[in-house]
């Protein structure tokens, strides 16, 4: 089996039957000074209109003017939309920022095929890669059990 169909065959459940969830793949362990950098390609892959509440200044900021005094993004969530990968357009995915960790929620639906897994499998590499030690994990549960994935998409990007 192709890894592509490798991956398609694993995660396929979680991504064509809508339950009214928000699943979440999870980068873990991401040090601090690559919140920014995961930030920056969110924002250079895709779109936000969102605008967070800043209280330093009183007002809503927009994403991409967030970043706190000690160089950490503050807890938030905002909608990514547009976000392309080799050419292939994800579906809208929640970014979830919170302490070591970085969500990227989604509703599952037909827009996900194994075309767009395999798209959001290279994304989630990329956005690994960009954060030294962390890993990535699924969470469908919306609990804290987190299985690890690293190895499928490893496996799934390099074909």
């Amino acid at each position: 089996m192709a890894p592509v169909d490798e991956l398609w065959a694993e995660l396929h459940e979680v991504f064509v039957h809508d339950d009214g969830s928000l699943p979440e793949f999870v980068l873990v362990d991401v040090p601090a000074g690559a919140q920014r950098a995961l930030l920056d390609r969110l924002l250079e892959q895709g779109h936000t209109d969102d605008t967070i509440w800043d209280p330093s200044r009183d007002r809503d900021v927009r994403v991409s003017e967030l970043l706190d005094a000690g160089g950490r993004l503050p807890t938030f969530h905002a909608l990514f939309t547009g976000i392309r990968i080799d050419g292939v357009e994800l579906p809208a995915l929640g970014a979830f920022f919170i302490g070591d960790e970085l969500a990227l929620d989604y509703r599952a639906g037909p827009e996900w095929t194994p075309d767009t897994v395999a798209a959001l499998a290279r994304f989630l590499v990329e956005l690994r890669d960009l954060a030294p030690g962390a890993c990535v994990a699924w969470r469908a549960d919306g609990g804290d059990t987190l299985q690890r994935l690293d190895e499928l998409l490893d496996r799934s990007v390099a074909s």
